[in-house]
């Protein structure tokens, strides 16, 4: 089997309020984000098991949603309780990813407007 494919297969996802492997995430083809490309995208580096500067992103995700009217559906602690969520996740799947969290990795937000 190929590496890149397993590893794919481990890293979880967060969507629609449930975690759940990368490789099971899926929205919808009528999605307005899918479709017209209206939505927000965020990246925040890891190290160590630590967002990087987490305040500053949320800062701008919040920023970025207001400028093109897109509702934030999280307060900032929340946004934090989730990433936490992703990072304890990738955590838990295998000591490969606990070793592979040691270093770099990225949490990237994407925002889109959904369905309608």
């Amino acid at each position: 089997m190929n590496n890149t494919a397993s590893t794919a297969d481990q890293t979880p996802a967060y969507l629609n309020g449930s975690y759940l492997p990368l490789s099971q995430a899926s929205i919808s083809p009528l999605d307005r984000g899918f479709i017209f490309g209206d939505g927000v995208y965020e990246v925040i580096p890891v190290y160590g098991r630590k967002p990087f500067r987490l305040e500053g992103h949320l800062q701008r995700l919040e920023s970025s949603l207001r400028g093109i009217r897109l509702p934030n559906p999280h307060t900032r602690e929340q946004w934090g309780q989730i990433i936490d969520g992703v990072i304890e996740e990738a955590g838990a799947r295998s000591i490969a990813d606990l070793q592979r969290w040691r270093d770099k990795k990225l949490i990237e937000i994407l925002k889109v407007s959904g369905e309608g």
